[in-house]
């Protein structure tokens, strides 16, 4: 593996870097659509479009950017805005610390880093799911599409806000539901253990839903569940701040504490766990966590990401069914999206 990768792109890379892009569209596309009202809420904390793609370029975290617009917006201490942020992107120091056992042992130091940078929870589930070890061009192709459809469309929630069509946003979001669900599943049909796990992940983040306290932390941190209803007067205005006026700190300090502290929660762990962890349970927990992870991600936000509760439940349907089939995230994702618009132009005409 080093000889391979101790150069730059070569006829050897490109297969994995073209495969990385194409599978990095269904991300790509949800991306699009979910940022935007992230970007009605950098917009209403005080940010222009430059700064909303710049805080998107670097962090790569919805609900840390979240998080972040709130403790911009309140002219709050660089000590403070580091701190929330570090609670906020929390869960990918445990994303990093399974994604490591992915990487050959003698993987070079910038592949780690640069792979590192955009750890989120989409290309995690990618990574996951790359058969042997994983081939740092399949994840660049794949952060080359997904990094900037999130920038962009903050910079376009910025700039336009609502004028995107809900109808549009509800199905384009549904696409990482589709992803997630061509990763889990497949080994789910093999593996008992998997397919357990997978479904009492599915019970307990249903039922976890039901709980007032937890639904409403759920809620507000996950930017899919809120792409919908954060259009327009639901997006907090933060007191509509514009170009950060009335502010004692500067935005572009703000932005470089974020970006400092999720590039080290991410790049660390695969840094310093350069071997392969040989302790069984340690290994059995990093194997399934993923796993749990993304079927509590789907499960039952895919349902409640559409206009119509309907729609994303034929969504999920298909999505299961297509992804037994061993169809690919390409065409899961593109499916659940076209039944997702189907569903709600007969339904809501």
């Amino acid at each position: 593996m080093s000889a391979s990768l101790s150069g730059g792109v070569t006829h050897s890379h490109t297969p994995a870097l073209i495969r990385g892009m194409r599978d990095g569209i269904p991300i790509g596309l949800g991306y699009l659509a979910v940022a935007f009202s992230l970007g009605i809420a950098a917009r209403n904390a005080g940010l222009n479009a430059f700064q909303g793609f710049l805080v998107s370029i670097l962090n790569n975290a919805s609900a840390g950017e979240y998080a972040g617009f709130t403790t911009i917006a309140a002219d709050a201490s660089y000590l403070e805005i580091a701190v929330v942020t570090l609670i906020a992107n929390a869960r990918y120091l445990l994303m990093s610390c399974s994604l490591s056992q992915k990487f050959a042992p003698d993987t070079p130091l910038r592949h780690r880093l640069l792979v590192g940078y955009d750890v989120t929870d989409e290309l995690f589930g990618l990574a996951i799911s790359y058969e042997g070890w994983l081939d740092p061009y399949y994840m660049y192709g794949a952060i080359l599409v997904a990094a900037p459809s999130w920038a962009v469309g903050t910079s376009l929630g910025v700039i336009v806000g609502n004028l995107l069509p809900a109808r549009v946003v509800s199905a384009l979001s549904v696409a990482l539901y589709g992803m997630f669900l061509a990763i889990i599943i497949p080994p789910a049909r093999k593996n008992k253990v998997v397919a357990a796990l997978v479904l009492l992940s599915f019970a307990l983040s249903l039922v976890c839903g039901c709980l007032p306290l937890v639904s409403a932390l759920s809620s507000d941190n996950h930017p899919d569940r809120s792409a919908l209803r954060g259009r327009g007067s639901d997006v907090p205005d933060f007191g509509r701040r514009k170009g950060g006026c009335g502010m004692t700190h500067s935005i572009y300090l703000y932005i470089a504490i974020m970006a400092g502290i999720s590039f080290l929660i991410r790049t660390l762990p695969l840094t310093l766990i350069r071997k392969p962890i040989t302790n069984r349970f340690l290994r059995s927990f990093l194997f399934y966590v993923p796993y749990v992870t993304l079927a509590v991600m789907t499960f039952p936000a895919i349902v409640q990401a559409t206009q119509s509760p309907v729609a994303g439940a034929l969504a999920l349907l298909l999505g299961v069914a297509l992804a037994f089939k061993g169809a690919s995230l390409f065409t899961v994702a593109a499916s659940c999206c076209a039944v997702v618009l189907l569903a709600e132009w007969l339904l809501l005409h």
